[in-house]
């Protein structure tokens, strides 16, 4: 993307969140280093909190996953990791978490989600924060039509000045609203990324 005009207010308040690492809690596993030789699950190649960043994380704190764990694998989806962390099938799992205390994420917002599933994850390691969604488009488009995206992107920066659009933008996307951003905003995207080759 060229050309960023939005990104999304998470459920927490705040226009980021944070990647996690997640146990099972009845597991001994307190810390990362607990899970040395065991098995991970991340989400997939292209998901921020699900495998970039937390990987990208994992290396500046010195621990090469590819050494560090005994397998890797994709799941393919933030529910699947908290099921297989759940379940069993894998050690650990990576998804997202809003908050730095672990107390919501991909375990207690996704359709999957049961209320139960909080006693059953335990956090074992978050990261810094990373920039939340976005509405974006690529220059070209953006020149090619740009009364189009103006239009849209007025509607979607005031859909929650209106108690049925915060409604809309909650149920669609569990999101209290969406700011202003440029390119900058997501620059520890990048670094993650690149970090990871």
């Amino acid at each position: 993307y060229d050309k960023w005009f939005a990104y999304a207010f998470s459920g927490n308040g705040k226009p980021y969140f944070y990647a996690a690492i997640i146990v099972r809690s009845y597991k001994p596993y307190k810390k990362i280093d607990d899970l040395k030789g065991k098995n991970i699950a991340w989400v997939d190649p292209a998901s921020s909190s699900g495998y970039i960043v937390p990987k990208a994380s994992l290396l500046e704190d010195g621990i090469d996953p590819e050494k560090f764990f005994k397998k890797q694998v994709f799941a393919g989806g933030h529910d699947t990791v908290v099921l297989g962390v759940i379940n069993g099938s894998v050690d650990a799992g990576a998804t997202f978490t809003n908050e730095t205390t672990g107390e919501t994420g991909a375990w207690t917002m996704l359709s999957l989600s049961r209320p139960e599933y909080k006693k059953k994850i335990r956090v074992v390691y978050i990261t810094k924060p990373i920039p939340n969604d976005t509405f974006a488009t690529t220059e070209k488009f953006y020149e090619e039509h740009k009364d189009v995206v103006d239009k849209v992107n007025e509607a979607v920066s005031t859909l929650d000045q209106s108690p049925d659009g915060k409604k809309a933008l909650y149920d669609v996307y569990r999101i209290d609203s969406m700011i202003k951003a440029d390119s900058q905003d997501f620059e520890p995207l990048r670094k993650a990324a690149a970090k990871l080759k």
